[in-house]
């Protein structure tokens, strides 16, 4: 699965997270603010995008193509 679509595949808030982090590239202490939530809050649903993104994507691979480890 290409990038564009697991995106679209994410909830509406996950894209409006991933939006500010990374096309509008917002500092963490701006996305606080703008979420209205701590740093600790903050990094906990940066995480859980991060890897439900990773999930999506790797749920259409192709057969026999081994996976690489995300350190």
């Amino acid at each position: 699965m290409d990038l564009e679509r697991a995106i679209d595949a994410l909830a509406p808030a996950d894209q409006a997270l991933l939006a500010m982090i990374y096309v509008e590239e917002k500092e963490q202490a701006e996305c606080c603010a703008a979420l209205g939530v701590g740093e600790n809050a903050f990094q906990a649903r940066k995480s859980r995008l991060l890897k439900r993104l990773r999930a999506i994507l790797a749920s259409d691979e192709p057969a026999g193509v081994p996976r690489r480890a995300h350190g």
